[in-house]
């Protein structure tokens, strides 16, 4: 459980960890905002909802319906687990970014560490491909008739993984796996594919700016 939040981990945006019985552990991104109710095992702050499962309470754009606001609602990590959160407030500028109440009392740790900065443009064997960041967040786009990647950065043996989906206008889309390289600034090797099975049609990338 979250006991402290240091200074330097408030107002920006952090990873969570939230370790499971028996599996690995999954991460989310949050912004910590008042960490004065920990005793009252509560955290305030930012969660972007492009990290979760749908959900009843959580459209098919993984934006929190107004439904769900001012009460208690499961929220499921893409990568697996569950926890709960008090939304009050959805971003009128990024309706993914919503303002609630975090409840501590599972085994959330807080990791403080940078989260490295993969956001630019990429020369792919699929064409330019652009990353934007939140946290350890990725969209981005690819020359394609609404063309969209979502996913999310995590660690695995010191390398960083980029894991999601892609999509595009008139098609189902499928699943991505982009390994950077160790410097985390150069590019990746990576997979994509049509279902839900481990993707395997290469799409590498290189840094272009």
């Amino acid at each position: 459980m979250i006991y402290n939040i240091p200074q330097n981990c408030m107002n920006k945006w952090t990873t969570i960890r939230l370790d499971l019985a028996n599996q690995p552990p999954s991460t989310f991104s949050f912004l910590p905002v008042n960490a004065g109710y920990l005793k009252d095992r509560f955290l305030y702050g930012y969660i972007y909802t492009a990290e979760y499962k749908p959900t009843e309470c959580i459209t098919q754009q993984q934006q929190l319906i107004i439904g769900c606001q001012n009460k208690w609602v499961y929220m499921f990590p893409v990568l697996g687990g569950d926890f709960l959160f008090w939304p009050t407030k959805v971003e009128a500028h990024n309706p993914k970014l919503i303002l609630g109440w975090l409840n501590i009392t599972n085994n959330l740790n807080l990791l403080c560490e940078a989260v490295p900065n993969v956001a630019g443009e990429y020369d792919t064997t699929s064409g330019r491909v652009t990353l934007r960041q939140t946290g350890n967040v990725i969209t981005g786009t690819f020359p394609q008739p609404g063309g969209t990647i979502e996913g999310t950065l995590r660690s695995s043996a010191g390398r960083l993984i980029l894991e999601g989906r892609w999509y595009q206008t008139g098609h189902a889309g499928g699943r991505i796996q982009f390994n950077f390289n160790p410097d985390y600034t150069t590019g990746w090797s990576g997979f994509y594919g049509y279902s839900e099975a481990t993707p395997s049609i290469t799409w590498d990338g290189k840094r272009v700016g």
